[in-house]
């Protein structure tokens, strides 16, 4: 009779186990709902798609509350504590052409910082030719850091935006950028109608 008892127990545990693992499987997909490696970013106007570098992810939730749809930092961290972020978005239709654009950001942070010091770094061209600049952005009085892409893309800028408030945490991670600067893929198929 015993040797019928313990075959059924390790079948119970078997099924235990299993159960466990299942328990742990929906809890982190539950947790990374809205985390993806990649994700496309559109509006009237353009559309694009970027992945989010190594040891990061892209996600499309948190950013919400701020009209920002698709956020990226490292998967360590969350959204509102992590020590360096970036967002990607499309700038508004009044701005077709990036120059105007980049003039804006300029004169807006002029006002809102005195102190505020920006340099243009460089200017290069995407995988698939599209014309980028990058600009770096200090704002001493909000201990802000920022290095922004602006792409120029047929009647539309996109843009991606690096961003710190700690100096030591915005140069650890600076390399980031790049590695998402060289995902960008433009994506007419998804321009919103």
């Amino acid at each position: 009779m015993s040797l019928f008892v313990i075959p059924k127990r390790i079948h119970i545990m078997k099924k235990l186990i299993v159960f466990c693992f299942l328990i742990i499987g929906f809890e982190s997909i539950a947790y990374d709902l809205g985390k993806f490696p990649a994700g496309i970013v559109y509006g009237p106007k353009a559309a694009f798609e970027i992945c989010a570098p190594k040891d990061w992810v892209l996600d499309n939730s948190s950013g919400l509350s701020q009209g920002l749809h698709c956020v990226l930092y490292p998967k360590e961290e969350t959204w509102g504590k992590s020590p360096v972020v970036m967002y990607a978005k499309i700038a508004s239709p009044e701005y077709p052409y990036k120059d105007g654009f980049i003039q804006f950001a300029i004169d807006f942070f002029k006002k809102d910082d005195p102190k505020f010091s920006h340099r243009k770094l460089v200017d290069g061209k995407t995988k698939e030719g599209f014309e980028y600049t990058i600009y770096e952005y200090i704002r001493p009085s909000h201990s802000h850091y920022e290095r922004v892409v602006y792409v120029q893309l047929p009647g539309a800028v996109a843009y991606i935006v690096y961003s710190s408030f700690k100096e030591e945490a915005y140069k650890a991670y600076i390399e980031k950028l790049d590695e998402v600067v060289n995902t960008f893929r433009y994506r007419p198929d998804h321009i919103k109608k």
